[in-house]
């Protein structure tokens, strides 16, 4: 069996609809699908990183749905990494997240 051709790979393992994560990001916190793809922050960086990680898109699609280019993606994936290396966690969302998702680990998780 051939890897697939292509830059980005994201990890195997158990993944979600982009609506389910959308959905869950919503509730979590409290704003609309709209709001959470079109304002810009900590909220939509870490949307970003969960549609990349669970959601098995690549920083291209995630640009298509959020309105913006692909290095957007990259570079608000790679600014939401930088605040949680600093310990500046975006509300304690993240672990919220996880846990809603319930995601099975497979193979070792990436870094958003």
């Amino acid at each position: 069996m051939r890897a697939p051709t292509g830059r980005e790979q994201p990890a195997i393992g158990k993944l979600y609809r982009q609506d389910e994560i959308l959905k869950r990001v919503s509730i979590e916190t409290k704003k609309t699908i709209a709001e959470i793809l079109h304002t810009k922050g900590s909220v939509r960086q870490l949307t970003m990183g969960l549609l990349y990680r669970y959601g098995g898109l690549k920083n291209k699609e995630i640009g298509a749905l959020m309105g913006v280019d692909y290095s957007t993606v990259s570079q608000g994936r790679k600014r939401l990494r930088e605040k949680l290396l600093n310990y500046e966690p975006p509300d304690q969302l993240l672990p919220k997240l996880k846990a809603g998702l319930a995601r099975i680990n497979i193979c070792p998780p990436r870094d958003y």
